[in-house]
């Protein structure tokens, strides 16, 4: 791929980001409005919240501002995966619910489990990007730090040679001079 195309997916990713909020928003005021699910509504402004932080993510990444950066990706994983965890769990307690009191599929009034597990799902799709993109971009700072990280040690015997052999100069490595500067 070209840096064009690159440039492109980015934008399509962006904007996809931001219909995701509008989305979640719009769910939330109209499922909490119109028809009094509160459980709908409320995931979707979680949805909102995840859809948000895949466009933080994807904004970080176009403008190239990861100053301390490792950490920051390391936090949005963990909010990520804590979301795909708490979505699953909330997808089977609402099937759950739904089944036992034999709802039908509609979304109309404050019980539609169905509609609200539904709604779940969207929401660990939006978490699951979270968790996706902040490990890609994580892979992508630790590359750009260590450009040689990807290419074997010309020195190095091949047949046991690694993708990456630490030097004292390696920001990356424990006790090196630069391992406090980027804190990754």
């Amino acid at each position: 791929m070209n840096v064009d195309q690159n440039k492109c997916f980015l934008k399509l990713k962006i904007v996809y980001s931001v219909l995701g909020i509008l989305t979640g928003i719009s769910v939330a005021v109209v499922f909490g409005v119109q028809y009094a699910n509160y459980h709908v509504s409320a995931w979707g402004l979680v949805t909102s919240f995840y859809a948000l932080q895949v466009l933080i993510l994807h904004s970080l990444y176009a403008s190239n501002k990861w100053i301390n950066g490792g950490k920051k990706l390391k936090v949005f994983t963990g909010i990520g995966i804590f979301g795909q965890i708490l979505n699953l769990l909330a997808i089977l307690a609402y099937l759950v619910i739904a089944i036992s009191e034999e709802q039908k599929l509609t979304p109309y009034g404050p019980r539609g489990f169905f509609m609200a597990s539904i709604w779940v799902a969207i929401t660990w799709k939006w978490a699951f990007l979270t968790t996706l993109y902040s490990i890609k971009y994580r892979r992508l700072l630790i590359n750009s730090l260590n450009p040689n990280s990807l290419v074997p040690n010309p020195d190095s015997n091949p047949e046991q040679s690694t993708l990456f052999e630490p030097t004292e100069s390696d920001p990356l490595v424990p006790g090196s001079s630069n391992s406090q500067r980027y804190m990754v």
